[in-house]
């Protein structure tokens, strides 16, 4: 889903062995340089390019394709793996590059469940409420929440039903139940992105009440189950019982049952959902990542409209020639996402980081996001 439009890269097929020279704007101009040239202009695609998540990895980790792993993901960071406890779920890290990274943390345990209380963490309900700890916000979000809609349902790609269940939250009612810092969201595009329209919240219970007597006919005493993603850790319940209430309140009946099933929830029990409830990634770095989830081809299973007017939304912003161009381009994007309630924003989740003070001194430079750099934690000197 990721926007980086390579030269030549499409000749890049899963199984067959790749060739240097195969992909054409990639060229060695010599040991430790590369030209790399887009196919078509791309005001984000040195953001994009440059992302953590496409670090370079040595080349005799992969298959012939250049596309799978022979093993598991390496990379050629100051951190390698030393070893893995699989019924654990924890992994240990031991720095490799003390001559850069003198103050960083020399092992690092890291563990997937919480096991024992953390010298440092990001998403972790008891440190939250920790006063032992301190607290450090960075500047980008680590991510946003959201109602996504099941379009192969009657309801789910009904525009009144959509609009109905934006007009029924009130979302500062919602944040304040939340069990991390969380902050009310009505657009798309996180506060600080470019394109960003500064909507205002178009709650209207009365508005709401009309519709969903309207589309639900005699569905109204129905109750439907919405599946949602796991984030009790972090979010808690209550404030889904905040929203229950709120689409209860203007004449929609809802259970949230919780689902693992990231990309294609509206299964088995979930088939005729109008909508689930998910974390979203708050991309800051190339705007267009924002809205790619909900465009044609998505892996995002009936998660998204089939409308040519936002295919070619999508083109006209993909193909911006500068800055200036993409910003106008992603208001546009933002406003009809807004106008067909293709998507319901309800709040962004604040990167923080919270930390033993007694272990580490400060968190280093951090810019915040999906992207945590544990090399630059500084240690307090032993």
């Amino acid at each position: 889903m990721q926007l980086i439009n390579i030269k030549g890269s499409e000749k890049i097929n899963p199984a067959d062995t790749y060739k240097s020279g195969l992909v054409e704007g990639v060229k060695i101009l010599s040991r430790n340089s590369l030209s790399v040239t887009p196919s078509a202009p791309n005001p984000s695609f040195m953001y994009t390019l440059t992302r953590s998540n496409n670090s370079l990895v040595p080349l005799e980790e992969f298959e012939k394709d250049l596309l799978n792993w022979k093993k598991w993901p390496i990379g050629v960071g100051p951190y390698k793996i030393i070893d893995e406890d699989k019924i654990n779920r924890t992994y240990t890290l031991e720095l490799i590059d003390i001559k850069n990274y003198p103050n960083a943390p020399k092992k690092i345990i890291f563990e997937q469940e919480r096991k024992y209380k953390p010298d440092i963490t990001l998403k972790d309900l008891i440190s939250f409420k920790d006063q032992s700890f301190i607290k450090t916000k960075l500047t980008a979000p680590t991510g946003v929440r959201i109602f996504s809609f099941n379009y192969s349902s009657k309801l789910g790609n009904n525009p009144d039903f959509r609009k109905a269940v934006n007009l029924a939250l009130h979302r500062n009612e919602i944040v304040r139940e939340t069990y991390s810092v969380t902050y009310p969201l009505n657009e798309m595009v996180i506060k600080g992105g470019i394109g960003r329209i500064n909507s205002l919240e178009k709650y209207n219970l009365e508005e709401s009440q009309k519709l969903f007597k309207k589309v639900l006919e005699k569905q109204n005493d129905s109750i439907f189950k919405i599946p949602y993603s796991p984030d009790h850790e972090y979010l808690g319940n209550k404030y889904k019982e905040i929203i229950k209430k709120q689409l209860n309140d203007a004449g929609l009946k809802v259970e949230f049952v919780l689902s693992t099933n990231l990309w294609n929830p509206f299964v088995g029990e979930f088939i005729n959902s109008p909508f689930r409830l998910h974390g979203k990634g708050a991309d800051f770095y190339d705007p267009l990542m924002t809205f790619t989830m909900f465009k044609k081809g998505s892996p995002l299973i009936n998660g998204y409209p089939n409308d040519d007017q936002l295919e070619q939304l999508m083109e006209e912003a993909k193909e911006s020639p500068n800055r200036d161009v993409l910003a106008s381009n992603v208001e546009k994007l933002s406003q009809y996402f807004l106008d067909n309630n293709t998507v319901i924003t309800l709040f962004e989740i604040p990167a923080i980081a919270y930390y033993n003070p007694h272990k580490i001194k400060s968190v280093g430079e951090q810019f915040g996001g999906q992207t945590f750099h544990l090399a630059n934690i500084i240690m307090n000197k032993e």
